[in-house]
């Protein structure tokens, strides 16, 4: 499948303006964002290094939201940043592909409810613990986008 359209910039670029994509790269973004999404079956090696790929790509931004800003200990915000990531990722991962395929969700349609949740359910899971709402919000979504870029550039 193509290599266009994987990461924020391009979804963008193709949505606002696809004149400023050649004809190829726009005809590409289409047929991956209008592909129906199918169920996700993968060995458990490969699962663990999406995971925890996804945990360093994020660790950073959780870093400076649990030890900088709401002033965690290191215990509480290692187990915060798992916790959170442990509750979304699957979700998103298995579960969100499993329930798009029954009802023919197209992957672009897919992708933005994903991007939606994950990082909602993220901040929503921080804010009861007393982290910050709007600190939380924005590298909680800076996380997100951050990691999902940099995912679909090294997948």
């Amino acid at each position: 499948m193509s290599r266009y359209c994987n990461t924020p910039p391009e979804i963008f670029r193709f949505v606002s303006d696809t004149a400023d994509l050649s004809e190829e790269a726009a005809l590409r973004c289409n047929l991956l964002l209008e592909t129906p999404v199918q169920a996700v079956s993968v060995p458990a090696w490969q699962y663990g290094r999406d995971f925890g790929a996804t945990c360093v790509f994020e660790a950073v931004f959780f870093w400076l939201l649990l030890r900088g800003i709401s002033r965690f200990s290191c215990g509480k915000s290692l187990a915060l940043w798992f916790g959170v990531n442990l509750f979304s990722h699957p979700l998103i991962y298995f579960a969100g592909p499993w329930a798009a395929s029954k009802f023919g969700i197209s992957y672009g349609n897919y992708v933005g409810a994903a991007e939606i949740f994950a990082p909602l359910s993220e901040i929503i899971i921080c804010c009861f613990f007393r982290c910050r709402l709007v600190p939380s919000v924005m590298l909680i979504v800076a996380a997100n986008l951050f990691s999902w870029w940099i995912g679909a550039a090294f997948y």
